[in-house]
């Protein structure tokens, strides 16, 4: 009860809109009951959290710059829509957001303190809110890939209640969970238009990749990019594969960072790179303000072996989901030659890969013991 004496009504009332968003989304692919409490784990932490320290204690310098930078945005009079009505806030916003590109997410960051008021929290609860949309197009993927119902289920809530996912969602205003939200929908997007190809199924497409270069640029890039080798691997729709290919290429013409991101990449750097990328964040390294994945990180490191053991059972197993598992490849070849973007935050681009490689880790070790078990019984 004291935490609810010292919490804010703003705290209050976020964490009950955010909770009952949170549990109309989850429930629509797991029972009410397990959905609510679910929710209510997701909220209780930031809840706590931020009712001892509204401030927080966890602190990197671009999380700080946009939620100073939405309270900047809001005492000039401007709301989230005046970004298309007032043509004075579009190069404010780019100020906050420290270049004309990347304007998504102090624009998430207003939509924040807009709807729940000026505090560190908002966008931060606004993120654990977009973990749940995460986790509906993540049971959407890996029931296109034809995964059973169970399965998917099971993988949701592991999803939802993930290390990673809790921790990158409920301390720091950053945009990594907005990154992974955006990624899981445009590979949603692919994967319906590979089982049922049309034309105009392209446009959808280039629109959440387009949306996803005023986020972090380079993240649709890899989808596009894994998702054209996917079908040219499969040896089936060219011209869709070509499409693809088009976007990707038509974005980094837009984006003008062909060149710097050409003078980035060191061959040589990969074997080195490559352990480096795949094991970050090493518990007993982690830089400051990253402190809240000390358990996050070691948790990695336990499952780094089982992971390596189901990727390419993964890939044999499931054709539909090999689109997953490429666009991991891509992504830890491409920061392992990439010195200086080869951190934690990078990584997590692909963490929900991860995830559902460890939950397939546990899946398949539980299904072993049920057989063992059973035979046991039999044998009695």
């Amino acid at each position: 009860m004291d935490l609810f004496a010292q919490a804010s009504p703003d705290l209050l009332r976020a964490c009950a809109w955010v909770f009952l968003f949170g549990w109309l989304v989850s429930s629509r692919h797991l029972p009410l009951r397990l959905s609510a409490g679910i929710a209510v784990l997701k909220i209780g932490i930031p809840f706590v959290y931020f009712a001892t320290n509204p401030s927080g204690w966890f602190h990197l310098a671009d999380d700080v710059t946009y939620f100073h930078g939405s309270i900047l945005f809001l005492k000039t009079g401007f709301e989230p829509l005046s970004l298309f009505s007032d043509y004075r806030a579009f190069p404010l916003m780019a100020e906050i957001a420290g270049t004309r590109q990347h304007i998504a997410y102090p624009l998430w960051n207003l939509a924040g303190t807009h709807l729940f008021g000026p505090h560190y929290f908002s966008p931060v609860l606004m993120n654990v809110g977009a973990t749940f949309v995460s986790g509906w197009f993540f049971f959407r993927i890996l029931r296109a890939a034809e995964f059973p119902v169970l399965y998917c289920r099971l993988a949701l809530v592991f999803f939802l209640l993930h290390w990673d996912t809790l921790a990158w969602s409920s301390f720091l205003n950053l945009k990594d969970t907005l990154v992974v939200t955006l990624t899981l929908a445009l590979l949603h997007q692919c994967m319906e238009t590979f089982k049922r190809p049309r034309a105009w199924r392209v446009i959808p497409i280039g629109l959440l990749a387009f949306a996803g270069v005023f986020l972090r640029f380079y993240a649709p890039l890899f989808v596009l990019l894994a998702a054209g080798i996917h079908l040219a691997l499969q040896k089936r729709s060219w011209s869709l594969a070509g499409c693809l290919l088009a976007v990707a290429g038509a974005l980094m013409a837009v984006t003008g960072r062909v060149a710097s991101v050409a003078g980035r990449i060191h061959p040589a750097e990969i074997f080195w790179g490559l352990p480096q990328f795949l094991l970050t964040p090493l518990p007993w390294n982690l830089s400051a303000g990253y402190e809240f994945l000390l358990i996050p990180s070691l948790l990695h490191l336990l499952f780094i072996v089982p992971v390596l053991i189901v990727l390419p059972r993964l890939w044999k197993q499931s054709p539909p989901a090999r689109i997953l598992l490429t666009y991991l490849f891509l992504v830890v070849l491409a920061f392992s030659m990439v010195p200086e973007n080869r951190g934690i935050r990078q990584r997590q681009m692909a963490g929900f890969v991860f995830i559902w490689m460890q939950f397939h880790a546990l899946w398949r070790l539980a299904r072993y013991a049920f057989r063992e078990e059973s035979s046991r019984r039999e044998a009695q």
